[in-house]
């Protein structure tokens, strides 16, 4: 990409979805899509070893349930299923502390 001085896997074939041609609204409208990594790690088939040897994964995601349900071949729509209750229990939870409204 432009603006990389040493990027790392420079005259390398590297695969992925590409975003750049996606308007921005699009992708702040479908909120969090786990269809690129539910997609990447079935392309890959690696296993347990797409998601590395550490916890980061369930650090990033707040939950180890992400990271199982993905391993046991969940599609993206059922784990978004899964953290409905979740989100809107946080909602609830952060709603006295918001500066504006919703």
């Amino acid at each position: 990409m432009p603006g990389a001085k040493n990027p790392p896997f420079q005259d390398q074939v590297c695969r992925g979805a590409d975003l750049r041609g996606k308007p921005l609204e699009e992708i702040w409208a479908e909120g969090v899509n786990l269809e690129y990594v539910v997609g990447a790690f079935k392309a890959l088939n690696i296993g347990e070893a797409f998601f590395g040897d550490n916890n980061f994964f369930d650090l990033l995601c707040g939950t180890a349930y992400v990271r199982e349900m993905i391993l046991s071949g969940a599609s993206a729509d059922e784990i978004k299923a899964r953290w409905k209750d979740d989100v809107e229990a946080f909602k609830v939870r952060r709603r006295p502390y918001l500066l504006y409204p919703e």
